[in-house]
């Protein structure tokens, strides 16, 4: 069910150059096999170049660089919670509830943070906001003390367990408005 979440907000934004391959008449069906092979080959082929180029998701695709990072069913399937999967896909994405986000799309007048620290971006969120330091040392104890980095919070199930649990008592991701 979540095979494609990972880039599927990307890629809705980008070029759906793809989509606009002439198609040929057929005589046979291993003609239309051969166009349909073509046509994938070519979607592919320009997805990845898109996903290559692009000045968007690139927080998405730090993440996803980093060795090891569970993505597709990999992760999602082993997410039992709906919502857990929503807040990941967001999180890891960069379109969430959070400010800069807000501001971007003219939810909020200003992308910056209320602790004054900074522009409230997942990274701020999750490492830098002074507001929740009791959250995020205990974050830190859980997933290893030491350095902590946005890939390391949402690259797999384990990790991503006790990223939860410091949203869950931050409370920040709850309010939809804020």
């Amino acid at each position: 069910m979540y095979k494609y979440a990972d880039w599927h907000t990307f890629f809705c934004n980008e070029s759906t150059a793809f989509l606009r391959i002439p198609l040929r008449a057929h005589t046979n069906s291993n003609n239309l096999r051969s166009h349909v092979g073509e046509i994938k080959a070519e979607a592919q082929e320009t997805w990845r170049k898109l996903w290559t180029h692009s000045d968007k998701a690139g927080h998405l695709r730090r993440i996803l660089s980093r060795e090891g990072t569970e993505a597709g069913p990999k992760l999602y399937n082993n997410i039992a919670d709906r919502r857990s999967v929503l807040t990941l896909v967001q999180l890891r994405t960069g379109y969430c509830a959070l400010n800069k986000y807000l501001h971007r799309i003219g939810k909020k007048d200003s992308p910056k943070c209320t602790c004054t620290h900074g522009i409230e971006s997942v990274e701020h969120y999750l490492l830098d906001c002074p507001k929740y330091q009791v959250q995020r040392a205990e974050l830190r104890e859980a997933v290893n003390p030491g350095d902590i980095t946005v890939a390391k919070l949402l690259e797999n199930c384990k990790t991503f367990k006790h990223t939860m649990e410091y949203i869950r008592a931050t409370g920040r991701m709850e309010d939809r408005e804020t």
